[in-house]
């Protein structure tokens, strides 16, 4: 069933320039719900840096969405253009690659009882108090 808005948040797609540092493009799989259950990617952050792909995947996690379909691609540094197209033609690699989850994350979630969706939630909550503090 594809993701809804609440549980991706807010797409922001910016494009490319010469001067873009950050050569990410953090991408979303949805699934359909009709067969043959096509997955399309849907970009959510372009560009990325890597604390704004870990602030999104914690909330998407949080929201519910399956760590598998949180994917990123790195983009060609000659690249310039539409952040919604920089991915094309890249391979897509998983969220644990770029760091934005990690089996630490898991161990953690796991010594504490709690699901990666609960887990999740509890960082994004100790991230806002710290931030008010």
């Amino acid at each position: 069933m594809p993701y809804t808005t609440e549980q991706i948040g807010p797409i922001d797609v910016r494009p490319f320039t010469t001067s873009t540092r950050q050569r990410c493009a953090m991408v979303l799989i949805q699934h359909s719900d009709a067969p043959p259950h096509g997955e399309s990617p849907v970009t959510v952050i372009a560009p990325c840096a890597w604390q704004d792909g870990r602030q999104r995947t914690l909330e998407m996690l949080a929201g519910g969405v399956d760590l598998r379909d949180i994917r990123f691609a790195q983009v060609r540094r000659s690249y310039e253009g539409d952040g919604a197209a920089a991915w094309e033609g890249r391979p897509l690699r998983s969220a644990i690659e770029m760091l934005w989850w990690t089996t630490d994350d898991d161990d953690r979630a796991s010594k504490l009882g709690l699901t990666t969706r609960a887990y999740a939630s509890q960082l994004l909550t100790a991230r806002a108090r710290r931030r008010t503090a």
